[in-house]
């Protein structure tokens, strides 16, 4: 006969009371009778299609969204945006920072059972870091584009690496001039479809070009009374207006290779003619301001006017001014190496940082792409490499006149 433990029966015992036991009907975790918020509705969203990633913000319209902010949590797949105001009936939403077609763009409202509806979106990169396809062998310089939105840079690197590349909208590389034993910092599109580069401020007076279509580059002008240049642009008349380190004078170069200077103690850093005078960025023992010459008849100028005071203005010791270019709205866009490596200037004087934390410093060099897009070599700096940056202003570009 088999025997049973002590503990044995003890448990058997235990469970057969508990089995007899009656404690009713167990509550259920689902309450048939909650009524949650009504589930969020998106009807619109302003812009209707395709927005800035990170930038700005979007406007989505509907029904059943709730006035506190926090309630409100904005999908852009599984990425949360950044709800900045709310009412019942609208959201504004700064997106996250990512890029693609056909995001689903969801809203989910606390207290709500489910999900709005799905809308299809579209988010691009305001700022494009690393564009060009450039590789690791390849250092950029000096930039310039054309009027259909090629965009021509003055590489550093050995063999083929090297030279003057054509880089299209799509990112394709091409070479269009030879490496030579030196780059190019600075660079423009001539009429009639001519580059032109300077090899900057510490070299003997010089300017270079390529013809149209490409090959190499070669000195358009040697000396003649033309001082150092480091920056210059063209005027509607064909003149070259350029400056460069301790010149005494900003000069101006005729298609004919005329040279005639105009007196500027300052050392010139950039250059940009625009809406009747020639701007330039220039410093002197440090301090940095944009100045420009009216123009009183086809090639020539009066004396400098103060037009924004960088240093002052910016008040970041130390910080300086090293490009210049304007929209078509009159907006003045410095490329500085202070904490904003892009500033915007509006045509009242007043200023702000132009899509602040997207961007790192030193900003050197830059050229109006097509459409919308300014871009932009960052030199290395504080750890940052050597790299082409685009930026999607959401402007036009004021007219290059050696581009027409």
């Amino acid at each position: 006969m088999k025997k049973w433990s002590v503990l044995t029966i003890m448990l058997i015992s235990s469970l057969l009371i508990i089995a007899s036991c009656d404690y009713g009907d167990a509550p259920s975790l689902y309450d048939d009778d909650y009524e949650g918020r009504p589930d969020p509705v998106i009807s619109s969203v302003d812009p209707p299609e395709v927005a800035l990633a990170g930038i700005g913000y979007i406007t989505i319209n509907g029904q059943n969204f709730s006035s506190n902010i926090d309630n409100n949590l904005v999908y852009f797949n599984d990425r949360k945006g950044t709800v900045l105001e709310a009412s019942e009936t609208q959201l504004r939403v700064r997106p996250p920072v990512m890029s693609g077609e056909d995001i689903r763009l969801r809203v989910s409202v606390l207290g709500a059972v489910s999900f709005s509806n799905t809308y299809n979106y579209e988010l691009q990169l305001a700022v494009e870091e690393a564009w060009g396809a450039l590789s690791d062998a390849q250092t950029p310089w000096g930039l310039a584009a054309d009027n259909e939105g090629n965009v021509y840079v003055s590489i550093e690197g050995l063999d083929e690496f090297g030279g003057i590349k054509k880089i299209t909208p799509d990112q394709d590389q091409s070479g269009y001039a030879p490496r030579q034993a030196w780059i190019y910092p600075y660079m423009k599109m001539g009429p009639e479809g001519r580059l032109f580069a300077a090899r900057g401020p510490a070299t003997f007076p010089a300017l270079y070009s390529v013809d149209p279509g490409g090959g190499t580059a070669s000195p358009w002008l040697l000396g003649s009374g033309l001082g150092r240049i480091r920056d210059f642009d063209f005027d509607e008349h064909g003149n070259i207006w350029g400056g460069g380190n301790n010149n005494d004078s900003i000069y101006k170069v005729t298609p004919d290779k005329e040279v005639e200077g105009f007196p500027f103690d300052h050392n010139v850093r950039s250059v940009r003619v625009f809406d009747g005078y020639v701007y330039v960025a220039a410093d002197q023992a440090g301090d940095f301001n944009i100045w420009r010459f009216p123009f009183t008849g086809p090639g020539e100028v009066g004396d400098a006017e103060l037009y924004f005071a960088f240093s002052d203005e910016y008040g970041q010791a130390g910080a300086g001014a090293f490009a210049i270019t304007f929209s078509a709205g009159g907006e003045l866009f410095i490329g500085t190496d202070g904490p904003d490596a892009l500033i915007i200037v509006y045509p009242d004087k007043s200023w702000e940082p132009f899509y602040p934390g997207t961007m790192s410093p030193k900003n050197f060099a830059m050229t109006w792409g097509g459409g919308s897009n300014l871009f932009i070599t960052r030199e290395a700096f504080e750890g940052n490499e050597q790299k082409i940056i685009r930026v999607n202003t959401q402007r036009e570009s004021a007219p290059y006149y050696g581009r027409q």
